[in-house]
């Protein structure tokens, strides 16, 4: 119930930090001869749809958001041609991008297209999926976290969702893993959100670690997320839950 709780304002504050941001062109990264694939085309209209539907969220109106962000998701990501090329959402930051098509090229045919898009296509299907979640439906959520974790394969935010939706529907283990590759990634968010990402992270390992029955590398992934939020009362708390169950040698 904490690390709900938790998760809700951090997911907020992710989808709130996107809103009013200027698109971004899409580029064609990689493109052999042959027709276009589809592109989606980024409007001040979008934009505006995806605040609309952020503030609903905010405001606890999540059927509605749910609607405004299906809409819009639909609308940005229904169109994209997965059988002759890949998609990957593009936040600006160079490095990640690089790092996204550099893992997209192995074992990737020569005639596959590798395409950034604007991230509000990614961010669109975040704020589908953060609704779906709030309103348990978590089978829905887990299909489209799995579908924006594809786009955008070294983002923390979106990995560390996905993850925290499989620790709920019993599959600790493919959690911890994507904790794991959370906490990595955070290398590529902001610099002011970085050490927060790896403490969520961090925090994520220790709750699927606990429900591995692995009680000290669960106490070490939560002391571990202190060196980054010291006072963070769920790790605290989680560290005395551990203490008291974790059976006597």
């Amino acid at each position: 119930m904490l690390g709900k709780w938790n998760r809700r304002a951090t997911g907020l504050a992710i989808l709130l930090a996107t809103m009013g941001v200027m698109a971004q062109e899409s580029t064609v990264a990689s493109a052999p001869a042959g027709s276009e694939p589809p592109i989606p085309r980024i409007t001040d209209q979008h934009r505006q749809r995806f605040d609309a539907a952020t503030q609903l969220l905010r405001s606890g109106k999540t059927e509605a958001a749910l609607a405004g962000f299906q809409t819009l998701s639909t609308e940005l990501a229904g169109p994209l041609d997965v059988s002759g090329a890949r998609y990957f959402c593009d936040r600006g930051n160079a490095e990640e991008v690089a790092r996204m098509l550099t893992m997209a090229m192995v074992g990737t045919r020569a005639e596959v297209r590798l395409i950034t898009v604007n991230a509000l296509v990614c961010d669109s299907l975040y704020g589908k999926a953060f609704a779906l979640v709030d309103l348990k439906r978590l089978p829905e959520a887990r299909d489209v976290l799995e579908q924006v974790v594809g786009l955008a394969s070294v983002n923390s935010t979106y990995k560390s969702e996905l993850a925290h939706v499989l620790a709920m529907t019993g599959q600790p283990l493919r959690a911890l893993t994507l904790y794991r590759e959370a906490q990595e990634n955070a290398e590529f968010d902001p610099e002011g959100s970085r050490a927060h990402r790896q403490a969520v992270a961090l925090r994520g390992q220790g709750y699927a670690l606990v429900e591995l029955r692995r009680w000290d590398e669960a106490e070490a992934a939560y002391r571990q997320s202190q060196t980054f939020e010291p006072d963070n009362k769920i790790a605290s708390d989680e560290i005395l839950f551990i203490r008291q169950n974790r059976p006597q040698r």
